[in-house]
């Protein structure tokens, strides 16, 4: 997580975990705009952490919101 919260165009980056199922994890993200998400997404440590969690993650669901005036 930190080396994503120094990413610019990070507003947050919260992990929390089921209450229910200690399995299973969310993160909110916040970012600036849909390409800094985009370089995240695309980046070495992300790159890195899906290679270190390859065989341990189940299902991985993104989805985008937006905010609601």
């Amino acid at each position: 997580m930190p080396p994503t919260l120094k990413e610019e165009g990070c507003l947050n980056y919260d992990l929390h975990q089921d209450n229910e199922n200690p399995d299973r994890f969310f993160f909110y993200e916040n970012w600036v705009s849909y390409d800094h998400w985009q370089q995240h997404n695309n980046s070495a440590h992300i790159a890195a952490h899906k290679k270190a969690t390859e065989g341990a993650v189940v299902e991985v669901v993104i989805g985008q919101l937006s905010p609601v005036s």
